[in-house]
């Protein structure tokens, strides 16, 4: 197994030199630096959130975050080109930990619908019809909406443009 962190500290854990150990000063250093890189990575969904709010973008706060982030780390590549790359920087491996690792999320949930099992064996058929009509409701709903939100921007557009000629 290759080492992928060197000790820069003396060795108090083991009295051999070749095993592969990390001291406590080392796992100080990570952890503090894998906590300043979540702290990055939630500072940028923080403030993706207050733009969301503040300004009213129909934009979830997390994905405006997430191309903060996205504009920070290519400024940072653009303005220092010998920079080391962004997945060997302490945000890089804690963004590729939390992608590798990404299906544990999903348990809670199907840990949920396992332990309502009895209740989605029982009702599953009116679960299934209340899931098909409400889908179908939301789309028809959304195409209305669309088609009287382009109407009215039809609408507005037309005197204006008419008063220019």
């Amino acid at each position: 197994m290759k080492r992928l962190i060197v000790c820069p500290f003396p060795r108090s854990v083991s009295a051999n030199p070749r095993s592969e150990h990390i001291c406590t000063e080392c796992l100080r250093i990570i952890v503090a630096t894998m906590l300043e890189a979540i702290f990055v990575i939630f500072l940028c969904q923080l403030v993706g959130e207050a733009i969301t709010r503040s300004l009213g973008v129909p934009v979830p706060g997390p994905v405006i975050g997430m191309l903060l982030l996205f504009v920070a780390l290519q400024l940072r590549t653009r303005l220092k080109p010998l920079a080391a790359p962004a997945q060997s920087l302490p945000i890089g491996i804690v963004s590729a930990f939390l992608i590798a690792h990404l299906s544990l999320l999903f348990v809670p949930a199907g840990t949920g619908i396992i332990s309502h099992l009895p209740t989605l064996t029982s009702h599953g058929v009116g679960l299934l019809v209340v899931l098909v009509v409400s889908t179908a409701l939301s789309l028809a709903a959304t195409a209305l909406v669309f088609s009287a939100v382009a109407r009215w921007l039809d609408a507005s557009k037309s005197p204006s443009s008419a008063g220019d000629v």
